[in-house]
């Protein structure tokens, strides 16, 4: 059991929430749960739950079209207040933790000034987390990024490249700040 599920008891306002939202995605065999405020967003079908998630209060996971997809490991929990929004392709590995204010999105807009900027293509690459991360407090992870397993993100970091394995990675933009050995 991790420290977010050990030490906070759900109210009964998680609990009736939690409910709705296991009857609304069909999904009660895999012991899924959701705090108060967090759903799943549009194209649910799409979205590929393994077993033991944790998904704590307003926190968003999405596919901003039908193409897009995520998938999320055994044993992961989604912090408080984040969101993971998809438009190609999302994979959070298992036993990852995910602190609150956390954003991860696989886009972003064409930067063209000879066009309005809302009307230039939707540029995207797929994000990949590996099994074992630790994401910090208002991590910011940007399309096209690989995180190798057994990594910690420092809070507050803002992901532009991919890294390694068993690796402390900090800043904006972040780099590797410790390796760690197993």
């Amino acid at each position: 059991m991790s420290q977010f599920r050990k030490h906070n008891k759900p109210t009964h306002l998680d609990r009736l929430w939690n409910l709705t939202r296991l009857i609304i995605y069909k999904n009660f065999k895999k012991n899924i749960y959701f705090e108060f405020g967090a759903y799943l967003y549009r194209y649910k079908k799409n979205i590929l739950l393994k077993n033991n998630i944790y998904f704590k209060r307003n926190s968003i996971v999405g596919c901003a079209n039908p193409n897009a997809h995520i998938e999320i490991g055994e044993n992961v929990t989604i912090g408080n207040n984040s969101i993971i929004i998809s438009s190609e392709r999302i994979k959070i590995g298992k036993n990852t933790m995910i602190a609150p204010n956390a954003h991860f999105v696989d886009s972003d807009h064409g930067t063209s000034p000879e066009k309005s900027f809302n009307k230039q293509e939707n540029l995207t690459s797929p994000i990949i987390i590996g099994n074992n991360v630790w994401i910090g407090s208002r991590v910011v992870i940007l399309k096209g990024v690989n995180i190798g397993d057994n990594t910690v993100v420092a809070a507050g970091s803002v992901v532009t490249k991919s890294f390694p394995n068993n690796v402390i990675i900090a800043g904006a933009p972040a780099k590797i700040i410790k390796l760690l050995s197993i």
